[in-house]
């Protein structure tokens, strides 16, 4: 079974080696070079394993570990493996990362043991993914009952019943859309910190977004907006259940920050087409 894999290797000659060997064996594999960008895509979701080397500039692999465990829960967060080539050993390097790693490996082992390792990995991912499967189709099938209707929403709408159209832009407010798309910013906390900001930035939006999604419910959706607003598309049509999320996250946010950064700031929501509508994503080929 094919998996995603991120190698986040500093060195670009080892990251180039060990992904050649990966798509060898018919996985995607993606190199970075920082620890900042391996938080950011592994975050994602999108890959099933993250190679972390343990020496990286400004977020090292262990801090990177961290970061993602404390914003993920464990089914979240892929499986991390530590690659180090320090004199340290295995051992005292899984004592450092603590739960942070599923594995601290050692370059010294060469590329074929380094292979062996990654794929036992993968291989409970493998597992994992075919039992997450396995429970779906047994859903699906103590669900048998709701089967007519799904056929039944499969068939050609009636004569006169109104027909769905699709918006030309994916990021244009929905027609009717009075309480579902909102905004929440970050803005009134950046202009505090200043300068300041650009340094903490990354950290602040992760712990914001994670405050953010622990209220959210199946169907809705958070996107990120420039360097410090969030969209929420809420699936609810209730104006006033989706307003008092997006308060209730702002209250947090507003203790977290005042914790973390030492500065309080309520974040700013926006629930008006008009209001929203500076926040959404620009096309491609609309200046931003």
């Amino acid at each position: 079974m094919s998996q995603r894999i991120l190698i986040a290797e500093d060195d670009e000659l080892q990251g180039a080696v060990l992904r050649a060997a990966l798509e060898r064996r018919g996985h995607v594999a993606e190199v970075v070079t920082d620890g900042l960008e391996a938080v950011r895509r592994l975050r994602t979701g999108r890959y099933d394993l993250g190679l972390l080397d343990y020496s990286m500039p400004e977020v090292n692999g262990l801090a990177a570990a961290r970061i993602l465990h404390e914003f993920l829960t464990e089914s979240e967060c892929p499986r991390l493996v530590a690659v180090t080539s320090a004199a340290e050993t295995v051992e005292q390097g899984i004592a450092t990362g603590g739960r942070a790693f599923d594995a601290v490996v050692s370059k010294r082992l060469g590329l074929p043991a380094l292979l062996t390792i990654i794929d036992s990995h993968l291989a409970s991912v493998a597992r994992k993914k075919a039992r997450a499967l396995e429970q779906r189709h047994a859903a699906i099938d103590r669900a048998g009952d709701h089967k007519p209707r799904a056929a039944a929403a499969m068939l050609p709408p009636s004569p006169g019943a109104p027909v769905p159209t699709p918006l030309d832009n994916p990021f244009e407010l929905p027609p009717n859309s009075d309480g579902q798309v909102q905004a929440i910013s970050l803005g009134a906390f950046k202009t505090i910190l200043g300068p300041e900001w650009s340094r903490v930035a990354l950290r602040a939006m992760i712990k914001a977004e994670h405050i953010i999604k622990r209220r959210l419910i199946s169907g809705d959706v958070i996107t990120r907006s420039g360097d410090h607003s969030f969209v929420v598309w809420f699936n609810s049509t209730d104006a006033k259940r989706n307003e008092a999320i997006l308060a209730a996250a702002a209250r947090e946010i507003r203790i977290r920050f005042l914790a973390d950064f030492e500065e309080e700031t309520t974040p700013d929501i926006s629930t008006t087409p008009e209001a929203v509508r500076q926040y959404l994503p620009a096309r491609d080929d609309e200046p931003r």
